[in-house]
């Protein structure tokens, strides 16, 4: 399945609202400027620790982050969301990636 329409299948689930987690300012200025013009309400963090420590966007939602960012990565902040009770949908990002790497079993 094309990635466009995985993305598209997972923000309409999210019913319009989008968590974006971006540590490059200039790309999480772009990637939440084109969700709100398609409609979907954005609530934006420039790191993991940042979401973590504000854990009251509502549900359902859908969280689009960065696979690499200092700190923690894209898959420990699913993981720390899921033993935290806040089991969401998942949409990674990345400039390079290594599946290898980056999938867990």
């Amino acid at each position: 399945m094309p990635y466009s329409t995985v993305l598209k299948q997972a923000l309409n689930n999210a019913k319009g609202h989008v968590v974006l987690v971006e540590d490059d300012a200039s790309v999480r200025k772009s990637v939440q400027t084109l969700l709100k013009r398609e409609g979907y309400e954005v609530t934006a963090y420039d790191s993991a620790d940042a979401l973590l420590q504000n854990l009251d966007f509502r549900l359902p939602a859908v969280v689009l982050t960065d696979m690499r960012m200092p700190g923690m990565t894209g898959v420990e902040l699913q993981a720390k969301l899921a033993s935290l009770g806040r089991d969401v949908p998942m949409l990674f990002s990345a400039a390079k990636a290594d599946r290898r790497k980056s999938l867990r079993p």
